[in-house]
């Protein structure tokens, strides 16, 4: 790291990540402290590039401050990011800046739908799409991960047939334009920066993708009724009905690929994400 970004390392704390990752808190020499992320070069390539998509429309994100990949000079990418202060006071004036924010990402074109691949450095790349020719494609990939799940006693065959159902034949929401829009993809209260009141940044892009803008307030209304609706109040015609009625197959379909994300990464962080498909389940 300190040949990519040409100061000493005077310190690394290590600090809890995800299950594909490990993260870092690193002080240099010339008094910065910065994030660094190892992980999946697929992830970290689709973060540092959607970083900088969202910075170009104006939203608060951290600066990246490096990316390698380069076999001569680690063993693993990583990615480095300045370090934003935040006093974690997510107010209702906050949740609405990041619904603003949020419709601000959804401006963004992305070819493609599904996770982003990045070709090339990310900052600089040759070619951005996301993995699927459909929407639909994307959502009915779900369903391939189904029996997975089932045989290794994380879901019944009953609940993976209901989702089988929901996950067939959807087309997008009304939000849904004639081609993706960039996606958060895993929009939650810690991925959210506050400070004396403002929204400072937006973390943690390496679910970065493509596709219907319902996908993220499906994900985000996870954060609980009342940080939805101050959300909803940031991003007009957002919270109309239409939207609404497709947000719980959305919440199912998300947390069925992050329990097959989960499995197959060797983690173990099942039930939360059982508690949550079992829940929209009852209640459709």
């Amino acid at each position: 790291m300190e040949a990519v970004l040409g100061v000493e390392v005077t310190e690394v704390d290590r600090i809890s990540g995800s299950v594909a990752n490990q993260d870092f808190r690193v002080d240099l020499a010339d008094g910065r402290r910065v994030f660094v992320k190892t992980g999946p070069r697929s992830e970290l390539r689709a973060e540092a590039w959607a970083i900088g998509r969202a910075a170009a429309v104006g939203v608060p994100v951290p600066k990246v401050a490096g990316y390698e990949e380069r076999v001569d000079l680690t063993p693993s990418p990583f990615l480095v990011i300045e370090l934003l202060r935040s006093d974690g006071d997510l107010s209702a004036a906050v949740l609405r800046s990041v619904g603003h924010a949020l419709r601000l990402i959804h401006t963004v074109p992305v070819p493609g739908y599904g996770p982003v691949d990045v070709v090339g450095d990310p900052l600089a790349p040759e070619s951005v799409s996301g993995r699927y020719d459909s929407w639909r494609g994307f959502i009915e990939s779900m369903i391939d991960n189904i029996d997975e799940l089932i045989r290794a006693d994380l879901m019944t065959t009953d609940v993976g047939d209901s989702i089988r159902r929901l996950a067939t034949g959807i087309d997008g929401s009304p939000l849904a334009g004639e081609t993706g829009v960039l996606l958060h993809a895993d929009l939650k209260r810690d991925h959210l920066l506050a400070l004396d009141g403002s929204l400072t940044g937006i973390i943690d892009w390496g679910d970065a993708s493509s596709g219907d803008p319902a996908w993220d307030l499906a994900r985000a209304s996870m954060m609980g009724a009342g940080d939805f609706e101050s959300l909803l109040e940031g991003y007009p015609g957002a919270g109309v009905d239409e939207v609404a009625r497709i947000l719980p197959t959305y919440r199912i379909l998300w947390n069925t690929r992050a329990l097959s994300y989960e499995y197959r990464a060797g983690g173990d962080w099942f039930a939360e994400y059982q508690r949550r498909i079992a829940s929209d389940l009852d209640h459709l």
